[in-house]
């Protein structure tokens, strides 16, 4: 091995450890904005997701409503093709 090359592990090793320990709090900040950003993107849909299902289960409740008016209409009526004597 190159004596060079010793001699620039070594110092790299050293500023290593010299800063090993910015090194881990800068990773563990970037890793907690992560987080928070997934968290807030999450809530988000979530939101979204909650907003649709009230929109469906009120379009929902429109169709049945107008299904059992329409029925009430129709059940007086002679059903097509009846003859009446």
């Amino acid at each position: 091995m190159k004596k060079t090359t010793y001699i620039l592990g070594l110092a790299s090793g050293v500023a290593l450890a010299l800063n090993w320990k910015l090194l881990l709090k800068e990773g563990i900040k970037v890793g907690v904005k992560v987080g928070r950003e997934v968290k807030r993107v999450s809530a988000e849909t979530l939101e979204d997701m909650e907003d649709a299902k009230a929109e469906a289960m009120h379009e929902l409740a429109e169709e049945e409503k107008t299904a059992r008016e329409a029925a009430k209409r129709d059940a007086g009526r002679p059903s097509p093709g009846a003859t009446t004597t």
